[in-house]
């Protein structure tokens, strides 16, 4: 009798634990393992952490009409998923674990996120793109219904002025080329991401507005909608999206502690909000600018010694590249590849030279030097170097030097050292002191496991003097023979292009 109480006892316990369990199963999806159908997570990582110009892309319109607002990006490495597609990765390394917000209608789950229409301006909106994904798709589209409210405030504060929970605005759905993923794993395709667009046709005046959705679809995982992903940040600035779990009240939607926001793209058309019209009093005239003196000196000229964009073959003829980096499972040299895929980030264009110690891998230790072709600074004055470039540090291990050689690199003096962060797109503008026959520049790359150094369109120049006059005085000659060697003697102690000038010859 006793142990029957007791079991009675431990089912009630059990129901009760339940029915306090249920309206949360959905809730979120997250990396790893925790309570089954409600939580999926990934033990964090340490690692380097920072935003990685290039990485992010804005997502692809699905419907067309202007993009009217895009609560992006979504995407964090282009073409770095499955068989070549997009991956959004969920960033362990920074302590995240959500891969994406339940908001099933089966569930009654709902998320929502805010947009503003800019002061002076009226949206007719056409259409709403949403993301999510059903965990074990195939990339063809599972979803088959959204619906949508638009608030004139946050949800359950504002007033509802466009839709309601009921009817399926779903227009199409289709594939959107990304897969939601681990940053430990980039190539994992059992999450492709779809996008839904929605028919809305309202029309909004200036002001802030809430957005809540939900989704379905017909797997048995979801649908999820993956938030807002930019390398290195573990939430879009601003972020405050919500969700409502089985119709209870909107709360703040978090990855552990961080603040989320959720991927949307509102098309259509916008009217007012034009350009400040033109006064009708003239400007005042533009002043003239002051124009800046000449570099080279009167009556020397500006000679380009070196005009290298490293769009061709790699290194370029004269070029030099050296290593003695160890443990790189990347390219250890300079090289014009982007073995990272970064892009060129100096503000040039199309290829560039770059010394890329993170794709080199864990445990690199890189020394990558670049040489310029020698050159000969007989003769000129003032040689002046100008690149564009993007240096990327990390911490103390690593540095990039502009060094130079006055004997063909045997030994070098600094021109300057890049030992913090300095983006680009940046110009590199400096002069250095050579007379040599035998001038090397060098870019020398320094690093452990961090970043890079990207170079592009590299300019060498200096001043010539003008020409010299030579005056050979009297000339002359015996039985039709001129003596010369006194005369090349002299034309050859003379520097630049020399003039010979006859006076009083005779013969």
């Amino acid at each position: 009798m006793r142990k029957t109480g007791l079991y009675v006892l431990l089912v009630v316990l059990l129901l009760a634990t339940m029915a306090i369990v249920a309206p949360f199963a959905g809730a979120n999806q997250l990396a790893g393992p925790v309570a089954p159908g409600a939580q999926d997570v990934a033990a964090a990582a340490g690692g380097k952490v920072e935003f990685v110009p290039g990485h992010n892309v804005p997502n692809a319109p699905m419907a067309p009409g202007a993009i009217l607002f895009d609560n992006g990006p979504l995407v964090t490495h282009p073409g770095g998923g499955f068989g070549g597609a997009d991956a959004s990765a969920v960033q362990t390394a920074i302590g995240l674990t959500v891969y994406g917000a339940g908001h099933q209608l089966s569930a009654n789950n709902r998320v929502a996120d805010d947009f503003t229409v800019p002061a002076g301006e009226t949206w007719t909106i056409n259409t709403v793109t949403f993301y999510a994904y059903q965990t074990g798709s195939t990339t063809t589209s599972t979803m088959n219904h959204v619906n949508l409210r638009i608030w004139s405030g946050m949800p359950d504060v504002g007033s509802i002025v466009f839709g309601d929970t009921t009817t399926n605005r779903m227009a199409s759905t289709s594939f959107t080329n990304d897969y939601r993923v681990l940053d430990t794993g980039l190539t994992v395709n059992n999450r492709p991401i779809m996008g839904q667009v929605t028919t809305v046709g309202t029309v909004l005046t200036a002001g802030t507005y809430w957005l809540d959705w939900q989704t379905g679809g017909t797997l048995a995982s979801g649908p999820w909608a993956p938030p807002v992903s930019i390398v290195g940040q573990t939430g879009k600035p601003g972020a405050n999206a919500m969700q409502s779990i089985a119709g209870a009240a909107f709360v703040a939607l978090l990855d552990t502690t961080f603040p989320q926001d959720l991927p949307f793209m509102i098309e259509g058309s916008s009217s007012g909000g034009g350009p400040t019209p033109t006064p009708t009093t003239p400007p005042p005239p533009t002043p003239t600018p002051t124009p800046l003196p000449p570099r080279c000196p009167a009556g020397f000229s500006e000679v380009t010694l070196v005009n290298e964009g490293f769009e061709g073959t790699f290194p370029p003829a004269g070029w030099v590249v050296a290593n003695s980096t160890s443990s790189c499972t990347g390219i250890p040299d300079w090289t014009n590849t982007d073995p990272g895929a970064r892009g060129n980030l100096t503000g040039g264009s199309g290829l560039f030279a770059v010394a890329d110690s993170d794709a080199c891998g864990s445990g690199v230790a890189m020394n990558a030097q670049m040489w310029s072709p020698v050159l000969n600074l007989t003769g000129y004055t003032d040689p002046r170097i100008v690149f564009k470039y993007d240096y990327n540090d990390l911490g103390s291990a690593d540095s990039g030097a502009l060094d130079f050689s006055t004997d063909g690199g045997s030994t070098w003096s600094n021109i300057t050292t890049w030992t913090v962060d300095d983006r680009g797109p940046k110009t590199y503008d400096g002069t250095f002191v050579s007379t040599s026959a035998n001038t090397v520049i060098r870019w020398h790359y320094i690093a452990g496991w961090d970043w890079w150094w990207e170079v592009d369109d590299v300019a060498v120049t200096a001043c010539q003097a003008p020409p010299t006059a030579v005056d050979l005085d009297d000339v002359s000659a015996s039985n039709g023979t001129v003596t010369w060697a006194w005369m090349l003697a002299v034309l050859m102690a003379v520097t630049g292009v020399s003039v010979w000038r006859w006076r009083r010859g005779t013969n």
